[in-house]
């Protein structure tokens, strides 16, 4: 789809009354039927079986591409036709029987992998293969979905749609903010095999399903006050500076220490060798120039002026830097537990402030002498957006099950406006607060989605219809 394009979700459904008992169909498991152990190991081991049974699908969907030397047609796991899928069934079923059934029914999934000992830029260098390989685990059983809906095994169909979604959450337990962006693209689609189940017909109302998911289904709260608080792991020289004790000598070393990490992890991402040399000069062109401003800074924030003068240059550096990255950092931090209407309105005054503040040469009193709390905090706002934008899908396939509730109780008859659906409440749109746009023109409801914010590359809407 090309940038500003409208993605168009049109749906044919049928009429759907109120399950009884209401949550006689899940997405969540039980807690009952949670086992105790870490899913992590299964989880592994169903990462083994990808390759050979993605190759099994390719051969069975084509013999003979190796000899033709050419790449498969196919590239991505949902285009792969059904009837591969069928003739690679048995392996798929046992993938899903046998390692998927058992890690999604564990209680935990701790993957191990040592976060909480990791210090300086290897935080950020961390590789986590295992967790972008979910979205694979995920296409395979989203495969599995859309089989079973297609031969009217909807039962099964939800069983894997509910797994999926733990695959999901399980996706998102590693506190990095990444791999809630992983598990964000992962529940994105299920909800997508989930639309299939709700257009397949006699589906079962899944509105108090939906309602049981937890909101939000992706809780980005413990990576980001994680990763909100990773300074003093990725720079230990500025934790508590103003208090700490050190040699003159030994304040300096760790100033050039932590410029190093800078230095290195900033031309080292854009492929750039950085000799000791480049590193030494610009440690001493960067404490030449800042020390003076840090001084004053530290002085006008209420520090005593003969203090800060009998402080080592290095201190000083540290004891501003640390101010400093605690204040970015708080303002990003208000943001993140706002609304999100409130944090689309003060996103970019904040996005300005951090800006300005990671210019050396800009006149902000608050500029930054080390690049620290924009090396830690430019890429906070990426996040929140894929967040919404699940719960807004979420709360919309909520709506189209009240919808299809009501053409239930109203002779296959959609509502005119949403005041008319009372039965079961209404969610709001989760990025206005507001109720969703709802028209119903010639018998076609339309819910529309406008773009979240600047950076969104489409619009969306559902246009759903009544089975006759």
């Amino acid at each position: 789809m090309k940038k500003g394009e409208q993605k168009v979700i049109r749906l044919t459904v049928t009429p759907a009354a109120e399950p009884i008992p209401a949550f006689r169909h899940r997405l969540v498991a039980r807690d009952i039927d949670l086992q105790p152990g870490n899913a992590a190991p299964f989880y592994y081991r169903a990462l083994l079986e990808i390759p050979p049974l993605v190759k099994r699908m390719r051969d069975a969907d084509d013999p003979d591409r190796a000899s033709k030397g050419c790449m498969h047609r196919w590239r991505q796991l949902h285009e792969i036709p059904l009837e591969t899928v069928r003739k690679a069934g048995f392996r798929l079923d046992w993938l899903i029987d046998q390692q998927l059934n058992t890690a999604t029914s564990r209680r935990q999934c701790d993957w191990q992998f040592g976060i909480e000992d990791l210090q300086g830029f290897k935080v950020y260098n961390f590789v986590l293969p295992e967790i972008q390989q979910m979205r694979e685990l995920c296409g395979l059983v989203a495969l599995h979905t859309r089989l079973a809906i297609a031969d009217g095994r909807l039962d099964d169909a939800l069983d894997a749609i509910r797994m999926n979604y733990r695959i999901a959450g399980d996706a998102a337990t590693t506190r990095f903010l990444v791999c809630c962006l992983v598990g964000t693209a992962v529940a994105r689609i299920v909800n997508e095999t989930l639309i299939e189940l709700i257009a397949a017909r006699g589906s079962p109302n899944l509105y108090w399903a939906l309602t049981e998911l937890p909101n939000p289904l992706i809780d980005l709260g413990p990576a980001f006050r994680f990763e909100s608080e990773i300074r003093a792991r990725v720079f230990p020289f500025i934790q508590e500076s103003e208090t700490t004790q050190r040699s003159y000598e030994e304040w300096n070393r760790l100033f050039r220490m932590s410029w190093r990490e800078i230095y290195k992890g900033m031309l080292e991402g854009r492929c750039r060798k950085v000799t000791p040399l480049q590193t030494e000069l610009t440690a001493l062109a960067t404490a030449l120039a800042g020390y003076p401003h840090a001084k004053r800074q530290l002085v006008a924030e209420g520090m005593d002026a003969g203090r800060v003068d009998e402080m080592p240059v290095g201190q000083v550096l540290a004891a501003y830097s640390e101010r400093n990255c605690e204040r970015l950092r708080d303002e990003w931090k208000k943001l993140f537990y706002m609304p999100f209407w409130e944090y689309q309105a003060r996103e970019p005054v904040t996005g300005r402030e951090l800006n300005e503040a990671a210019d050396p040469f800009s006149r902000h009193a608050q500029r930054e002498v080390l690049p620290m709390a924009s090396a830690l905090l430019f890429g906070f706002a990426q996040y929140r957006v894929p967040q919404v934008r699940l719960q807004r899908e979420i709360a919309a396939l909520r709506l189209i099950e009240a919808l299809r509730m009501y053409a239930a109780e109203h002779g296959g008859r959609l509502p005119t406006s949403l005041d008319e659906v009372t039965r079961v409440p209404l969610p709001m749109n989760p990025a206005t607060g507001q109720p969703f746009d709802y028209t119903l023109e010639d018998g076609v409801a339309v819910l529309e989605m406008p773009r979240l914010d600047r950076h969104e590359s489409e619009r969306e809407r559902f246009e759903i219809v009544i089975a006759q």
